[in-house]
């Protein structure tokens, strides 16, 4: 039931959003007063998420649009790692350096040293390998549901690098694709001073959950809006 309600909810604002972009309403007049369609990061985090990040980084910030993919383009970024999976490779994917979604910089410095970017594409370790055990001792995961894993990995300089795993079936993969390249959430965060990683992990999940509602998954994947209740930063 929550499922359909949300996508109720996403056709309504598709809907919404085309009356905008035309500028006329039902009787096919031009609105006077067109509301400005959502950003990129208010898509993905929402206004409080991009009101965290100004805060956390203690100075005004806008939102980069150089290098930003759209939604559609970041899917089909993803299939293409999905469709180049095969379950009979011994080796490793190489990681990707997947193109931001969202990317958040100081205000009217240009391209700065310091950001905050949510990037999608395909993930660097299989499903079953996002364990401490696997991953090394300076890397938390923290299990969601069945379908969703988050990692906080440690020992990257000067960045706090945060990443979201759904297991997202691409229609007409190889069997077993969902856990062998599952989806990969990346935020990388050089721009906040913000300690507690409560944030960071619930505005990432809640990008995956926009992201996986948008995507065609096969499989239906469950993502929440917010972190477990048995969740503790640390």
């Amino acid at each position: 039931m929550q499922k359909l309600l949300t996508r109720a909810a996403v056709s309504a604002a598709a809907v919404l959003l085309t009356t905008i972009a035309t500028g006329c309403d039902d009787d096919g007049r031009a609105d006077e007063a067109q509301p400005s369609k959502a950003t990129a990061c208010e898509t993905l985090i929402g206004r409080e998420g991009i009101a965290w990040a100004e805060t956390a980084a203690a100075s005004r910030t806008e939102e980069s649009t150089r290098t930003a993919l759209d939604v559609a383009k970041a899917e089909a970024w993803f299939q293409s790692s999905a469709y180049a999976w095969n379950p009979s490779r011994t080796e490793k994917p190489h990681p990707s350096i997947d193109p931001a979604l969202c990317k958040i910089v100081p205000e009217g410095v240009g391209e700065a040293s310091r950001s905050m970017e949510i990037s999608y594409g395909g993930s660097v370790a299989r499903f079953d390998e996002l364990e401490p055990k696997e991953l090394g001792d300076e890397v938390r995961v923290i299990p969601v549901n069945s379908d969703v894993r988050l990692v906080i990995w440690g020992g990257v300089k000067e960045t706090r690098l945060r990443s979201v795993h759904v297991r997202c079936k691409v229609p007409l993969t190889e069997e077993g694709q969902e856990d062998g390249m599952p989806l990969q959430g990346r935020m990388r965060d050089s721009l906040t001073t913000d300690r507690d990683d409560k944030n960071r992990l619930t505005y990432l999940l809640r990008s995956a959950h926009v992201i996986v509602e948008a995507f065609d998954c096969e499989n239906r994947p469950t993502v929440p809006t917010e972190l477990p209740s048995d969740w503790q930063s640390g």
